[in-house]
C-alpha cells in the first residue's frame, strides 16, 4: 500500500474528480471538530466550578500560579485566582470555536495543552489534590485531538484545492459561465422548438402505437345478451299494496270455499235422511 501525501491525494483534477474525495474529508474534519469542541467545553466548565472551591489543575491554573502564586494565599488571592480560571476557561472556549471553524491550528494548540496537563502531574505527582482529575482530562484531551493533527494539515491542502468549500460541479460550472443564459441551454441541449398542436399530434400518435391484437371474425363473444324485460323498480308503498291483495284474494277464497262446503253438508244430511227412511220402511 502506497502511502500519498496530502499534496498528492487532494489535488485538483481537470475532470474535477477530485471533487468527492475532498468532500468527504471535509465532511469527516467537521464531525470530528463539533465532537472535540464539546470535549473543550465540558473541561471549560469543570475548571470553573473548580475555581468556585479553590480548586486548581496543572497547566489549566498556569495564569493563577503565576498571579497568586502556588502556596496558601488570602481570601483576596482566592478571587483573583477564580476569576482567573473563568477567563481560562473562556480562553479554552474560545480556542475551541476557532478550530471548530477553519482556524484549524487552533486544535493543534488545545492538542497541546492536553498533553502538556498529565505530564506535568508526572513531574510532581501528589503535589495537589487535582493531579487525578487533571491526568484523566489530559489523557482524555490527547486522545480526541489526535486525529485533528491530521484534519489540520489535510484541511490546509484542501482549502487551497479547486472547488473548496462547496466542491459542486453546478456551482462551479455557474463562476466558469457567468453569462450562461437558457436560451444557451436550448440550443446546446433541447431540440428545435416546434408549435404545440404538433407536439400535441406526436402525443396522441405516440398513445396509439401499441394496438390491442383485434379478435377473429370467427370467435363468438361469450357474452350473453342482457335480457330485455323491463326491471321493476320498487317504490314505497309497494309492499303494504302487496299484503293487502293477498289479504283480499284470502278473503274472496275462503268465502268461496265455505259456501261450497255448506252446500256440501246439506245435501250430504238430506241424502242421509232419506237413506234412513228407507230403511224404517217410510216410503214418503
Amino acid at each position: 500500500m502506497v502511502l500519498l501525501s496530502s499534496e498528492e491525494k487532494y489535488r485538483a483534477m481537470p475532470d474535477h474528480s477530485h471533487y468527492t474525495l475532498c468532500s468527504d474529508r471535509i465532511t469527516a474534519i467537521n464531525e470530528k471538530g463539533k465532537r472535540a469542541f464539546y470535549y473543550t467545553f465540558i473541561v471549560a466548565l469543570i475548571l470553573s466550578a473548580g475555581s468556585m472551591f479553590g480548586v486548581r489543575f496543572n497547566v489549566l491554573s498556569i495564569f493563577s500560579d503565576l498571579m497568586v502564586g502556588k502556596g496558601q494565599t488570602n481570601s483576596f488571592g482566592l478571587i483573583l485566582s477564580g476569576m482567573l480560571n473563568i477567563l481560562t476557561s473562556l480562553l479554552l472556549i474560545i480556542l475551541a470555536v476557532c478550530g471548530k471553524s477553519k482556524y484549524k491550528f487552533c486544535n493543534v494548540v488545545l492538542f497541546s495543552v492536553y498533553l502538556a496537563m498529565p505530564l506535568s502531574c508526572l513531574m510532581n505527582f501528589g503535589g495537589r489534590k487535582s493531579d487525578i482529575l487533571t491526568t484523566a482530562l489530559g489523557i482524555a484531551g490527547v486522545i480526541i485531538y489526535f486525529p485533528m493533527l491530521g484534519a489540520w494539515r489535510d484541511y490546509k491542502v484542501i482549502s487551497k484545492t479547486e472547488g473548496f468549500p462547496y466542491f459542486s460541479e453546478r456551482f462551479t460550472h455557474q463562476l466558469e459561465n457567468p453569462d450562461y443564459t437558457s436560451k444557451d441551454y436550448r440550443e446546446d441541449y433541447a431540440d428545435e422548438e416546434k408549435p404545440m398542436e404538433e407536439i400535441e399530434k406526436n402525443l396522441t400518435e405516440n398513445i396509439y402505437l401499441k394496438k390491442f391484437p383485434e379478435k377473429k371474425k370467427s370467435e363468438k363473444n361469450s357474452m350473453e345478451i342482457p335480457s330485455e324485460t323491463p326491471v321493476q323498480i320498487p317504490h314505497r308503498g309497494d309492499g303494504k299494496k302487496k299484503r293487502e291483495e293477498n289479504q283480499i284474494q284470502n278473503q274472496d277464497f275462503d268465502f268461496e270455499l265455505a259456501r261450497k262446503f255448506a252446500e256440501k253438508a246439506n245435501k250430504l244430511d238430506f241424502e242421509t235422511e232419506k237413506i234412513h227412511k228407507k230403511i224404517n220402511g217410510d216410503k214418503k
